[in-house]
């Protein structure tokens, strides 16, 4: 695999860039500068310089700290409308970005959540119930059975506070008439 090395001449203390091409071969045939020998002995090894400065890392960093800036406001959003501390919201900050995506990956780091929601779907799951959005034919739900139990009663709560809201609405003499 081809790569470019630093390499510093031991006679002249001359820098310079040397493309090589695999692990053994290390060294031009001679110094560009003093064009003395060179070899692995009269060469030393630099480590590499770092491209941070290049417009392609500074758009990166760029972005990733106006990620950083942008979850910091989304925390202060979140605190003024909960009433939470920004302490209790501090898991919500975007500090830590991957910066070796490829396309269709996440650069977020996700974290792992543990709350009393997870943990009863992570139950559902041991027992092999299926959780998350589910299609009702996969889940064992009759077709026109309105749904579990659950969602049923909930619905026939709702239309029965419906009917009763109906009746006093029509004995107080308000039905059609809309109250500001």
């Amino acid at each position: 695999m081809r790569k470019y090395l630093r390499l510093e001449c031991d006679f002249c203390s001359h820098q310079f860039q040397y493309l090589s091409d695999g692990p053994h071969d290390i060294a031009p045939e001679e110094c560009p500068s003093c064009k003395s020998p060179a070899d692995k002995d009269t060469v030393t090894q630099l480590p590499p310089f770092m491209n941070i400065l290049s417009a392609k890392g500074k758009s990166r960093d760029r972005s990733y700290r106006e990620f950083e800036r942008a979850s910091e406001a989304r925390i202060e959003l979140a605190a003024n409308e909960s009433g939470l501390d920004k302490s209790d919201l501090a898991w919500m900050k975007i500090t830590d970005m991957k910066d070796d995506v490829r396309q269709g990956e996440l650069a977020i780091k996700t974290p792992t959540l543990n709350n009393p929601v997870t943990q009863a779907m992570d139950q559902m799951k041991a027992r092999g119930q299926s959780v998350g959005f589910v299609n009702p034919m996969q889940a064992g739900i009759p077709q026109g059975s309105g749904g579990n139990a659950m969602v049923t009663g909930a619905h026939d709560k709702i239309r029965g506070l419906h009917q009763a809201e109906s009746r006093r609405v029509a004995s107080a003499n308000q039905l059609g008439k809309h109250s500001s």
